[in-house]
């Protein structure tokens, strides 16, 4: 008798399940805890959901809404990553990175934009 749609996925799906560890588990994986990823990002909504994906996976997530916002918090440790909107509203987001180089921050930068071109 043929198997119903779908059936013969599911044992394919549970053998992947069982050879997959989760992230938290392989011994390559540095446990997150106390890494701070500096987000700045100008859209409410984007910040807000990019940091609760940042802290779901251990980091610890300061969000910023500017680049100004984020420079002027000056007591802050600078972070281990920095996420940074290409286009933010005053000052784009390649100044902010060059400001931050100027004052000694050498961590690594992941710049993010809605622009297509």
């Amino acid at each position: 008798m043929p198997a119903a749609r779908g059936q013969d996925a599911a044992p394919a799906n549970r053998a992947h399940d069982r050879c997959v560890k989760p992230a938290r588990s392989h011994p390559d994986i540095v446990d997150r805890q106390g890494h701070v990823v500096i987000l700045v990002e100008d859209d409410d909504g984007l910040r807000g959901a990019l940091a609760r994906v940042l802290r779901a996976s251990g980091f610890e997530a300061q969000a910023y809404a500017s680049g100004e916002a984020a420079l002027a918090d000056h007591d802050r440790d600078w972070a281990d990553c920095l996420v940074v909107d290409l286009n933010l509203p005053a000052m784009s987001g390649l100044d902010l990175v060059d400001h931050l180089r100027l004052r000694g921050v050498t961590a690594p930068v992941v710049m993010i934009t809605a622009n297509d071109r």
